[in-house]
């Protein structure tokens, strides 16, 4: 079942989230780091599709007003506008998620996947795990 989204906003979350973990959003900085994403994020879908920032903002949920779980391939973002979409979240949002999530995820949820994403502590590029130590 639907559950309210702790961002500014009224849209009712999904509780998967793709398997992603959900946020606490009991501090307020936790709400204002989701806000600042939920701004940029419309920012940047507004840029790549070529429409206003208004538009995006209402047909994704925003203002408090509107009650919305659309996604961004609902909103009409094609998979190759959703590429270049991909690699500016990736390099103005640092964080690396998959087109999959971008097109299919909720407007709310993708806030909070993007969030974490955010938030964990991975090197870009390969991963290389730690020398072993001399025995």
């Amino acid at each position: 079942a639907p559950v309210p989204c702790p961002v500014l906003c009224d849209m009712k979350c999904s509780n998967s989230m793709n398997g992603a973990k959900r946020l606490r959003t009991s501090s307020p900085a936790a709400a204002s780091e989701l806000s600042t994403i939920q701004i940029a994020l419309v920012d940047l879908v507004a840029l790549s599709t070529g429409r206003s920032e208004s538009d995006v903002a209402v047909a994704l949920g925003m203002p408090p007003s509107v009650a919305s779980s659309t996604t961004l391939l609902e909103f009409g973002v094609t998979s190759a506008v959703c590429a270049g979409l991909r690699s500016r979240v990736f390099k103005q949002l640092e964080a690396e998620v998959t087109s999959f999530e971008l097109l299919t995820t909720p407007f709310c949820d993708l806030l909070q996947l993007i969030a974490e994403a955010r938030k964990q502590d991975v090197l870009l590029g390969a991963a290389i795990p730690p020398a072993a130590a001399p025995v």
